[in-house]
């Protein structure tokens, strides 16, 4: 697809699966990666080598390497590494969950990386991987998306949301506006492109 150099777009950074959307001739188009996938697993994986893998490739390492390979990382962001819901969660994923360094927040043990990774960093992951998969899609340089919306559950609190933000401006975005998804649900019906479904 051609268009204009765009410079914003709309993320959906899911606890599962993201998406990322342009507005394309005036609608809003979903776009879809080099491989014709509109949607892209919420996973990060750390490799021994340095690498990092997101997506697809991450989620093939869920059973080869779950120590190292993070998803459902929605569910830790902004939160108290204490609180009882992060315990419970923890209980649920294949990786360590541990205190941050701030003795407040909660990190990701990840051996291969030899170090505690954060689920802001993890979230940056994905979202680079969201803007480089809207720029591609679009034909417009990479790097020229600086602005998103992104959209988050509605029981997000303000420290969540804060984190959220932090993991887009660390992805490269120069301003992160956040939508709650009941909002988005009511505005997609209010301007009437829910009959684009």
């Amino acid at each position: 697809m051609t268009t204009r150099a765009a410079s914003i777009c709309g993320i959906d950074l899911g606890t599962t699966n993201s998406a990322v959307a342009v507005v394309v001739d005036g609608k809003p188009i979903i776009v879809a990666d080099k491989d014709g996938n509109r949607t892209v697993p919420s996973v990060v994986s750390f490799a021994n080598d340095g690498t990092v893998l997101v997506g697809h490739d991450a989620r093939r390492r869920l059973a080869k390497d779950p120590a190292n390979t993070f998803s459902s990382v929605k569910r830790f962001i902004g939160k108290s590494f204490d609180s009882k819901t992060v315990k419970d969660d923890a209980k649920r994923v294949p990786y360590e969950v541990v205190a941050a360094p701030d003795g407040v927040g909660v990190a990701l043990r990840s051996p291969a990386a030899g170090r505690d990774v954060t689920p802001i960093e993890v979230s940056q992951h994905i979202i680079s991987t969201m803007l480089r998969i809207a720029e591609d899609g679009t034909d417009v340089p990479r790097g020229s998306i600086k602005r998103a919306v992104v959209t988050v559950p509605a029981y997000f609190d303000d420290a969540q949301c804060a984190a959220t933000i932090e993991a887009g401006r660390a992805a490269g975005l120069e301003k992160v506006k956040l939508l709650h998804e009941p909002v988005a649900a009511a505005l997609a019906y209010g301007v009437d492109v829910v009959r684009l479904f």
